[in-house]
């Protein structure tokens, strides 16, 4: 049996009848955010991925193979993602290439605030993201955006900051920001 990815889950319950009627407007399929996370993701997971990992915190950390598992799927920038999954590197490489990335939090945080500012004039309104009303967008961009608030320092513009604390409200899912580092 395999684990079906999160967002399939969420279609699922969304659309099962049993539970009403959808909720969920489909995505927009907005370029402009595509492009944004795309540019973005390099500096954002060097932030995130090892303050994940980094303390035991987050109950999904709680244990060190937990961690290392996430290690070793979740590969830092400049790396192939088969080669870093495969036998080529060992744990202390890819628990120092981590360390390096969070040593670096000074350029990389500089780089994240800079983005959140871009991303600022793409959201539509505290509510969601897109036009039509909350929609799979906002499950994708939420969820992404929720992980960089594990990151002290993050620079939120008052947009963004908005949208963030509504969506965390509205969907009962607790930002990171108690635990940022």
């Amino acid at each position: 049996v395999c684990m079906p990815e999160s967002m399939d889950i969420v279609a699922k319950i969304d659309e099962n009848a049993a539970f009403g009627a959808p909720l969920l407007k489909p995505a927009s399929d907005r370029t402009d955010i595509k492009a944004w996370q795309k540019k973005h993701k390099p500096s954002f997971g060097q932030l995130q991925r090892p303050r994940y990992v980094m303390t035991g915190l987050l109950p999904e950390f709680s244990f060190e193979s937990s961690r290392d598992f996430f290690i070793k799927g979740h590969q830092m920038p400049g790396y192939e993602k088969a080669d870093w999954k495969s036998d080529k590197y060992d744990m202390d490489f890819r628990k120092a290439e981590y360390q390096k990335a969070f040593d670096e939090t000074p350029t990389h945080l500089a780089a994240a605030n800079e983005a959140l500012k871009e991303l600022e004039p793409l959201i539509f309104s505290a509510e969601h993201c897109s036009p039509e009303g909350v929609s799979y967008d906002d499950i994708d961009l939420f969820a992404r955006l929720r992980s960089m608030t594990i990151v002290k320092g993050l620079v939120m513009p008052p947009k963004v900051a908005a949208y963030m604390e509504y969506m965390s409200k509205a969907s009962d899912i607790p930002l990171y920001t108690g635990l940022a580092m």
